[in-house]
């Protein structure tokens, strides 16, 4: 019956077989006796929970992204980093392109003003936690901003009855010598693609006198509403008080985070269901 199990055969077909089969597949037992000897780590206290039913646990033995940064290319992992004249030249050339903007995956950028962005690697001495790359993206002396929309890959039963809390984060800092304007905006949308309950935003005017330490800021969304499944994470920068010096002194931002935590207690009954009459496509991550 492992075989079966792990060969991805779908069980909902294999519990018809017979009523003890159904018996076995839809017993919470078997899939948590399935975690434990696939050496899939799960907290205690979920592995205990009593209103957690086997579909759960059954979803956990495919794939498990709880606890995991859902954010791709957060610390700029899929971005060739380049030199500071590499960078001037791209952006003297700009109008020779197709697109001035940059080329980041899983981001869209809505606006690459200055110089516009740029990604840098970050100090040595530099200890942020969380990073999957020790660099940075970098904003210039008018408005950069960018976004990237996160599929929650989660079962659609468990984000509309248990709507587990959704914990989004952002490392932030300014250039030695210059003031910074930071800003980040956060939102859950449903299956349509409507914002879900309260949008998170937050804005902070650096002063160039003030310390150039790195920041954190961060959020969690708990019961925020039946429907969920996407995840808008859009951030930006630039200089203060226009300080139009070339080159990119403006906000920089890395180790972008949006996670999602295990369920915990059922809130509501209630499933999501479109109501907005209109064919619509899978929202792009």
């Amino acid at each position: 019956m492992c075989v079966l199990v792990v060969n991805n055969i779908l069980f909902e077909k294999v519990s018809r077989v017979s009523r003890t089969w159904r018996q076995i597949i839809h017993n919470p037992t078997f899939w948590k006796n399935k975690l434990t000897h696939d050496r899939i780590d799960i907290p205690r206290n979920i592995l205990l929970n009593p209103e957690l039913g086997w579909r759960f646990y059954a979803s956990l033995s495919r794939c498990n992204h709880y606890e995991t940064n859902l954010i791709q290319n957060g610390c700029g992992e899929e971005v060739e980093v380049l030199t500071i004249h590499q960078a001037i030249e791209l952006e003297n050339n700009a109008e020779d392109l197709d697109s001035p903007w940059p080329d980041y995956p899983h981001w869209t950028v809505l606006s690459s003003g200055g110089q516009g962005w740029t990604l840098e690697m970050l100090g040595n001495d530099t200890n942020l936690k969380g990073l999957t790359r020790n660099a940075c993206f970098s904003t210039s002396y008018n408005s950069c901003t960018k976004e990237q929309i996160v599929h929650l890959c989660f079962p659609s039963r468990i984000l509309d009855q248990f709507q587990p809390d959704i914990r989004i984060s952002d490392w932030y800092t300014k250039s030695p010598g210059h003031g910074a304007i930071y800003e980040l905006n956060v939102c859950i949308l449903d299956g349509c693609g409507n914002v879900l309950g309260k949008h998170f935003s937050f804005r902070e005017n650096i002063d160039r006198t003030e310390d150039d330490r790195w920041r954190r800021i961060s959020h969690t969304f708990s019961r925020y509403g039946v429907g969920a499944r996407y995840v808008k994470f859009y951030h930006g920068g630039m200089t203060q008080d226009m300080d139009m010096e070339e080159g990119w002194y403006g906000a920089k931002m890395t180790g972008s985070t949006v996670q999602v935590s295990y369920p915990d207690t059922q809130v509501t009954q209630q499933l999501f269901k479109c109501t907005c009459r209109r064919g619509h496509a899978r929202l792009r991550d």
